[in-house]
């Protein structure tokens, strides 16, 4: 099996304006005395007790529950590695389940179902959804598990608001919405949840304010998504009853410690449901804390960025067939170049690219302007990319 690894080169990750997925929840609490044992890479942890438990133990247990959620922080292959491994269990022990994806805007649902059934290419869907305006991280990321999805004709649910209304309501608030736009997101919003607005608010400190008129704005944008997302899932848990099976991959801010997604969906419609969140084995938060999950699964620490780089996401697709850029950060010396996320780095400064190492070393020998050859479809393209000395 090919292996595959993600390096960041000065990348800022694609989140969309108000993708609420910030980790630090706004109260801290107090873990439990096991809490503070040491954990190995790839090991589930049930949040209740603090032991580990066999993948098979968490499948059973998760395919009890009428609602699965993953979340994932969006640009971690690791993350997507494990929501598929989980969705592929699930689907052997029941193969109605549904595939429910915050990625996709609800009113996306015809598409999805078209592509679902076969009608559409893969060129077609991400054409017809839109997928660099709705969602705008690299599709390469997900496109395991939607191939995993056609192939084994598992439904897709799109989940979510549309952005454009969602950055209306950013701008202007629910209320300042044309009634048009304000049918397009959930019925209902609960702003009474006060933990659940202070940790939105702590994200709001940390937010880029471009768009946003205040607080409240950002707040009422963030339960467009997450009362959106809740009251989708409420409606096939609705229409399917108790024999609904739903598997939904969704950004980890909207599921920690439950209030958001998880806690709206159920006080729309009594049903079962777990969480399990991917997180690194170096993660700020404790790995066993009962209240952000059911279960944990450790994954390796990201690797931080490099200063000087070209500012891509890249991985190398393994056996020496070289390297694939996943995104190009805003702003930065790859996009400035004309580098693209799909994109193929076949040769750098002369130098054949084959592996990770070969773009690293390639990249450090020489500063300045550097000569890439990239195949973009069945096109061989040269760029120049300038790197700015990072010594000035």
């Amino acid at each position: 099996m090919i292996q595959f690894r993600v390096v960041p080169f000065l990348f800022s990750a694609l989140s969309l304006v108000l993708s609420g997925c910030a980790t630090m929840p706004a109260t801290q609490p107090i873990p439990p005395d096991w809490a503070v044992r040491s954990y190995l890479v790839d090991e589930i942890i049930d949040t209740r007790t603090g032991a580990t438990v066999p993948f098979e133990a968490l499948v059973n247990e998760l395919s009890k529950s009428q609602v699965v959620y993953v979340g994932e922080t969006h640009t971690s292959l690791e993350d997507h590695r494990i929501q598929k491994k989980i969705a592929e269990a699930l689907h052997a022990k029941t193969p109605e389940i549904i595939l429910a994806m915050e990625m996709f805007p609800r009113e996306s649902q015809p598409v999805l179902d078209r592509y679902s059934k076969g009608l559409l290419t893969e060129e077609e869907l991400l054409k017809e959804v839109e997928w660099q305006k709705v969602w705008g991280f690299p599709y390469p990321l997900y496109k395991p598990i939607l191939d995993w999805a056609l192939e084994n004709r598992v439904p897709i649910t799109g989940l979510n608001a549309s952005q454009d209304v969602v950055k209306s309501i950013s701008r202007g608030g629910l209320a300042a919405l044309p009634p048009k736009d304000r049918a397009r997101v959930a019925d209902d919003f609960n702003l009474s949840d006060l933990d659940h607005r202070l940790y939105v608010e702590r994200q709001y400190e940390q937010h880029v304010k471009g768009g946003i008129r205040n607080v409240e704005t950002f707040y009422e944008a963030q339960l467009a998504w997450e009362e959106t997302m809740a009251e989708t899932l409420a409606g096939i848990l609705s229409q399917g009853g108790s024999d609904a099976r739903i598997v939904a991959l969704i950004g980890r801010g909207h599921v920690n410690y439950r209030f958001g997604v998880p806690q709206r969906t159920a006080r729309r419609v009594d049903h079962s449901y777990k969480i399990v969140l991917p997180m690194p084995i170096d993660s700020p938060e404790s790995l066993a804390n009962a209240r952000m999950a059911d279960y944990v699964w450790v994954t390796r620490s990201p690797e931080q960025p490099r200063r000087g780089r070209l500012g891509v996401m890249v991985r190398a697709l393994g056996n020496g067939k070289g390297v694939e850029v996943l995104a190009v950060a805003p702003e930065s010396p790859a996009e400035q170049g004309g580098l693209q996320a799909g994109d193929l780095i076949v040769t750098v400064n002369g130098v054949e690219i084959q592996e990770l190492e070969d773009l690293h070393e390639t990249i450090a020998e020489k500063r300045g302007v550097h000569e890439i050859v990239v195949r973009r479809g069945r096109q061989l393209i040269e760029i120049e990319i300038s790197i700015p000395d990072e010594r000035e």
